[in-house]
């Protein structure tokens, strides 16, 4: 979220900053050149560069009062430059503020307070060029002498971090970074928190309660509206940009501010699908107590600034990189409907899980969602044909009950896990569904696109509906319905229940004692292991047995066929060695192979009849 800010309890709005700085001042490694200000450098671009210097070198200047100088310098397209900017001799800059601009005066990186007062930054050059290194105080009364300086940089790798190591940045890492430590208001005796709308417009105070029903959603918090003067977090509009702020007692909060300007509106949008909503849900992050997904503030680049390969807005509302600039998030770029994983798990540490919320019970995601909140909505306006999904991205908390996902009007090819964790794509986004660490969602419809559904270990119920479906229980007694096209359903473990119907599917029983049922179309049905049911229905079907105690309930002589595994009577075993293992009964014909290995093949009673429709294999 680049230009978002947040501080706490200090002057300026934007005053944390990079915490793996450790060069400030007069320090560092010797210089190439000093070059000293003659006269008073340039404070536009010129036509031609006025100041020189070459990496390496060193440039002492003086700002006088509204002054600020432009040094030129040449850098070579992807290399990383460590730029510093500090006070210097008996009259030094206190407070400075460095930024690097283009050829044409474009701004393209910026920094204020890296190492106490001092300035830093890690720059990337995007093109070989000639670059311009602005120098001045933070503001225009700033007078003194200061040190620019330029090297090259190394950028170390980041490291892949767990769900519980990004959670823990969120909540401590980021505050650790700046010498500071965590916090969080103090809800033991309650978990409501006061809040005050009155400085915001009608469009604001709509994106505040929305991003505010976000976080109710995860966490045991309870947002009231409480009196302006003494309310835990105070909202306004007053000032550009987007920022947060508190005031602290011993890693309490005891009052948060919010301002998310109307500049920001306007360029961002007001509806709970923008940009707008996104930050209003990011700063009160803030004001809860959670800090950035990495030790940036202000702006940042993920090439030099992450601390972790996977922060992204994949993980954390609290991230600045969108899933196209972390060139490892393997999901396509979509602005966030709610709060993220890492956020899940640190807000949970801080305030406890959500309790009796908008999630309890047994809750639709999706069409006919039963939520009543601004997710809720969202779903509404979505299949009512008001709003794409393809660049939103979302993660479901849930508290308990039976749950369903309901995607059924998506044309796409969904690909989805029903894991705790997990990755999806829907609604023609590119891994844009997670499911959050302990969430148990039970049931997913599916669309009218060729589908693919992995089930979790609860008691599964899959749906493929319209379209050429791949549906996996897992682990649990699942149930398991392909829909129209042909589909490829497998139970896995536990007691399932598959149903083809229409088309020509094929049915995989896996472990446990399984019923399989092709319903319509020439279908192929494998028990598995265990103790199964299979029954093809209509059309040429072939059934495979393996072992186990399998019953085959409505063979069609002729019509039907069976394969089986040759291993179960011997080597080179044929026709005649088979049917010496058969017995006719009634209504069927019974194949024992020996202790739990038993075929019953309802629908024939003469064993020779068999004969043209088993192959052993």
């Amino acid at each position: 979220m680049c230009t978002m800010c947040f501080a706490a309890v200090i002057e300026k709005r934007c005053g944390f900053s990079d915490p793996r700085v450790t060069i400030g001042g007069t320090d560092g490694p010797p210089v190439a050149a000093t070059v000293r200000e003659i006269g008073d450098a340039p404070d536009i671009v010129p036509p031609a560069p006025g100041v020189v210097i070459e990496v390496g070198d060193e440039f002492l200047g003086r700002l006088s009062i509204d002054d600020f100088d432009l040094v030129a310098v040449t850098l070579e397209a992807g290399q990383a430059y460590q730029i510093d900017l500090s006070g210097y001799g008996t009259t030094p800059l206190a407070d400075t503020f460095l930024t690097v601009l283009d050829e044409g005066g474009n701004l393209l990186q910026f920094n204020d307070d890296a190492v106490g007062l001092y300035s830093q930054l890690i720059f990337v050059a995007p093109t070989t060029d000639t670059y311009y290194l602005s120098a001045s105080g933070f503001d225009a009364s700033q007078t003194g002498d200061y040190r620019l300086t330029i090297r090259e940089a190394v950028i170390p790798t980041p490291a892949a971090a767990s769900l519980d190591e990004l959670a823990a940045f969120l909540t401590d890492g980021y505050w650790q970074s700046f010498g500071s430590s965590g916090r969080a208001f103090d809800t033991a005796a309650s978990n409501i928190i006061t809040y005050d709308l009155s400085g915001l417009t009608a469009a604001g105070r709509q994106l505040a309660l929305w991003a505010m029903e976000a976080w109710e959603m995860v966490a045991d918090i309870d947002f009231r509206v409480g009196p302006r003067l003494s309310a835990d977090i105070v909202f306004d509009d007053t000032e550009p940009g987007a920022f947060a702020n508190s005031t602290l007692s011993r890693g309490n909060i005891l009052s948060a501010r919010v301002n998310v300007g109307l500049d920001w509106l306007a360029a961002y949008g007001t509806g709970y699908d923008g940009y707008s909503f996104q930050t209003y849900v990011h700063e009160i992050g803030h004001a809860l107590g959670l800090g950035h997904q990495g030790g940036y503030n202000v702006s940042a680049s993920y090439e030099v600034d992450a601390d972790f390969v996977n922060d992204s807005w994949s993980a954390s509302v609290m991230s600045y990189f969108n899933q196209d600039v972390n060139t490892n998030d393997p999901s396509g770029y979509a602005s966030l409907l709610t709060t993220m994983a890492a956020d899940i798990v640190a807000i949970q540490n801080l305030y406890g899980a959500a309790a009796g919320g908008a999630t309890a019970g047994n809750t639709v995601w999706g069409e006919g969602t039963t939520l009543t909140n601004f997710l809720g909505q969202f779903f509404a306006d979505i299949f009512a044909g008001g709003r794409e999904m393809a660049d939103l991205a979302l993660t479901l908390f849930d508290e308990g009950g039976r749950d369903t996902i309901r995607l059924t009007g998506d044309a796409s090819d969904q690909v989805v896990t029903l894991l705790s964790e997990g990755r999806s794509s829907v609604m023609g986004g590119a891994g844009n569904l997670f499911i959050a660490r302990g969430t148990v969602i039970e049931n997913f419809e599916a669309g009218r696109g060729d589908d693919s559904v992995t089930g979790n270990g609860a008691g599964n119920a899959l749906w493929g509906n319209t379209g050429d479906d791949t549906l996996s229980g897992g682990g649990g007694n699942d149930r398991l319905y392909g829909g129209d096209g042909q589909d490829r359903l497998t139970g896995d473990a536990g007691r399932d229940r598959l149903s083809g119907l229409a088309g020509a599917d094929d049915l995989r029983g896996g472990l446990g004692n399984d019923i399989l049922s092709g319903a319509g179309g020439a279908d192929r049905l494998d028990g598995g292991a265990g103790s199964d049911r299979l029954g093809g229905g209509a059309g040429a079907d072939v059934f495979v047995y393996t072992a186990g105690r399998d019953v085959i309930t409505d063979f069609a002589d002729g019509v039907d066929r069976i394969t089986i595994e040759a291993d179960l009577i011997g080597p080179g075993a044929d026709w005649a060695d088979l049917r010496a293992l058969a017995r006719a009964e009634a209504d069927r014909i019974v194949f024992d192979f020996g202790g739990a290995d038993v075929l019953v093949v309802i629908g024939v009673n003469r064993v020779a009849a068999l004969q043209g429709d088993i192959l052993l294999v």
